[in-house]
């Protein structure tokens, strides 16, 4: 996350380019960090800093301020641009499903595409 994913959204933000879907990829994650799938079961979560992260992704629960402002996100978290798209994204996975999120994320990048 931190060496591919992070550096992809902050450069994509820096330079004004779509972020929707990087910004759920980070949701997704910090919602696999619950340690609970959508259903309610508990998962086990592979991750060298599991511990520490698990603890932001459960406080934060819907709001990922307490994972966007941990050292892994490197100020991104800082960034009202990226911080309103994860938090759009997170939301819109625990209301609505992951596939949900995903389809009405690529629907919206397809129509963006200039013919």
């Amino acid at each position: 996350m931190p060496a591919y994913l992070l550096p992809s959204l902050d450069d994509a933000v820096s330079e004004g380019r779509p972020i929707e879907l990087l910004a759920l990829v980070v949701a997704a994650w910090m919602r696999y960090l619950r340690g609970v799938d959508l259903q309610g079961r508990r998962i086990r979560i592979h991750d060298a800093h599991r511990t520490r992260l698990q603890s932001l992704a459960c406080a934060g629960g819907a709001d990922p301020s307490p994972l966007l402002a941990c050292d892994v996100f490197d100020g991104l978290g800082e960034n009202p641009v990226a911080h309103s798209a994860v938090s759009q994204a997170l939301n819109a996975i625990d209301e609505v499903g992951l596939r949900s999120a995903i389809r009405s994320r690529l629907v919206g990048e397809v129509a963006a595409v200039p013919a």
